[in-house]
């Protein structure tokens, strides 16, 4: 959610600089078309990116005794179910530096997963939950300092 913070202040910003560029332009002869084609091929890649990151670092963790069950919290249509059968190991942990921590569950049939950033978790929570999960009779790695 900072990124998202961050970008949305850089846009509050940047965006009076922007409207007196785009006056100037217009009071110069520039083609309404040519300017509205420029901002476009710059905001759409841009806002793109941003709507990926907060989506992608807004996951969060349910425990059942079913299995685990990771949900977005931005889209919650994006989730992924894990049967307590179906699971090898689960790891949790965090990369270091500015990263936020994450969660890897590997199914028994697989040998890769993909890591979702669960930045709505806390780190209390986290090592509840990962507590939680080795109680259940799964093998959970806990990789680096849980923030």
């Amino acid at each position: 959610m900072l990124y998202v913070g961050t970008c949305i202040i850089s846009f509050i910003i940047v965006l009076p600089i922007i409207i007196e560029r785009f006056n100037n332009a217009l009071s110069k002869g520039v083609p309404m078309d040519y300017l509205v084609k420029t901002l476009l091929c710059f905001f759409l890649p841009v806002s793109i990116l941003v709507i990926f990151i907060a989506v992608y670092s807004s996951f969060y963790v349910t425990l059942s005794s079913k299995g685990i069950e990771i949900i977005n919290g931005i889209i919650p249509l994006i989730r992924e179910n894990y049967g307590c059968q179906d699971i090898r190991k689960v790891e949790i942990g965090n990369k270091g530096g500015f990263s936020q921590n994450y969660i890897q569950v590997t199914k028994a049939d697989k040998t890769k997963s993909i890591f979702l950033v669960i930045g709505l978790i806390s780190k209390e929570d986290c090592t509840r939950l990962a507590n939680d999960i080795a109680s259940c009779g799964i093998d959970v790695e806990v990789k680096g300092y849980l923030k």
